[in-house]
């Protein structure tokens, strides 16, 4: 009897696992590569949140957070979404490694400091931007490594026409799961603010500079009319 419960847990867990991964499928399929839509908030339901957040004790850059979350889950989603489609994820501490004379050979540098060979993340990531018609200025910290458990850090910043996203890598050497990145997708503002577990693509990370001005722009003049 035991062994028929375990069983019919299994088949169960494998079902749901199943319906996700259509699920998945089926976002990915019906992705629109070149909008990020953030729905427009309107002054009756900001007023709404607002009052709900100061009954609930929350002070104003909480309250902040609240009012845009639903923008924060629009442009993680797409990010996410993206790179699941095209599986061509990259590493920020890859993609600061600038070519060298011979463009396909270089060294990257792998999960616990491993180097491998390979062809520099920069290269396509600047064919893609080409391919796309984005003028991006981009900058890469130096990769600090942090201790208890063993962590690497690098902050690289994107900016096109003005507007700027940083984004900050954190990566576990001996836990890939843990790793994570800290979005600013308006660095403006750094109130507007999302995490992302793993890393993204260089599709979704050219799709979103290439609409990141306008995107931005909506987002300064929203946080413009709230005065706080």
């Amino acid at each position: 009897m035991d062994l028929a419960l375990e069983y019919q847990l299994r088949e169960e867990e494998i079902v749901f696992h199943a319906k996700q991964q259509r699920i998945s499928t089926m976002q990915t399929s019906v992705l629109d590569e070149e909008h990020i839509t953030l729905a427009a908030i309107d002054e009756a339901t900001k007023e709404r949140i607002i009052k709900e957040c100061e009954q609930k004790g929350l002070d104003k850059e909480q309250t902040f957070k609240v009012l845009v979350e639903p923008w924060m889950t629009s442009i993680h989603d797409y990010l996410v979404q993206m790179t699941g489609k095209y599986k061509d994820s990259v590493y920020m501490c890859n993609l600061r490694i600038e070519p060298k004379e011979n463009e396909n050979v270089a060294y990257l540098y792998g999960r616990s400091a491993k180097v491998t060979w390979g062809i520099p993340p920069l290269i396509p990531f600047k064919k893609l931007c080409e391919e796309k018609q984005v003028e991006v200025n981009y900058l890469f910290s130096e990769i600090h490594h942090l201790s208890n458990p063993v962590r690497r850090q690098t902050v690289a910043s994107f900016s096109v026409e003005g507007s700027e996203i940083i984004i900050d890598e954190t990566l576990y050497d001996n836990d890939r799961s843990k790793d994570r990145l800290v979005i600013f997708p308006n660095a403006k503002d750094r109130r507007f603010q999302l995490q992302i577990s793993g890393s993204i693509g260089l599709h979704a990370l050219v799709g979103y500079l290439k609409q990141m001005p306008a995107l931005c722009k909506q987002m300064n003049k929203f946080a413009e009319s709230l005065n706080f």
